[in-house]
């Protein structure tokens, strides 16, 4: 073993018999840090079973960066330790916050779907906006014929808004759109 505290093989004198070197002994009486660090982690773990070992080093800094911020939050807002779930909930609020930037910037972005959407909305608790106000749609070919049969519509397909005539068009009832939406 190597120690910057211990700098020669002086055998403690406390171990009796087994004439343990004071650097062993030392450490098995300051190691229960590293047991409850092990046990604290073991019991939220973000790690994922990966051949990568940046990834698992990445993992375990995660799990390390939890504990000490769940330590720092104890320490600065002085909550009883009996409350049960405690850690638990804090690691997800420390989840969601440092997510909530990223899903604000993409809460908008109509390439996502709906029903992603409407969660992000009920997470950051706003309104889930309806359907963009329809803007008056100027005459296309329908992109279904090609140039040569130049029919002309003005309907579009509600999804993806390419210009489809009603011969290309499929009718839905209203229960039928609603339940391809979710």
């Amino acid at each position: 073993m190597m120690s910057s505290l211990h700098h020669d093989d002086e055998v403690d004198p406390e171990s009796g018999d087994q004439r343990k070197p004071s650097i062993i002994t030392f450490y098995n009486s300051t190691k229960s840090g590293v047991d409850v660090v092990d046990k604290l982690a073991r019991t939220y773990d973000v790690t994922r079973n990966c051949k990568r070992w940046p990834l698992t080093v990445f993992f375990s800094m995660l799990n390390h960066a939890g504990i000490n911020a769940f330590i720092v939050y104890m320490l600065n807002n002085s909550i009883e330790r009996k409350k049960t779930n405690l850690r638990k909930n804090f690691i997800k609020q420390l989840g969601l916050s440092l997510l909530e930037d990223h899903i604000r910037k993409r809460k908008d972005n109509p390439h996502i779907p709906r029903n992603i959407r409407r969660r992000v909305h009920e997470m950051l608790h706003k309104e889930v906006p309806g359907p963009p106000p329809k803007q008056p749609r100027r005459s296309q070919r329908c992109s279904f014929f090609p140039r040569n049969k130049d029919r002309k519509t003005l309907n579009g397909c509600f999804k993806c808004n390419a210009a489809i005539c009603k011969e290309h068009a499929n009718l839905m009832c209203q229960n039928c759109t609603d339940l391809d939406n979710e």
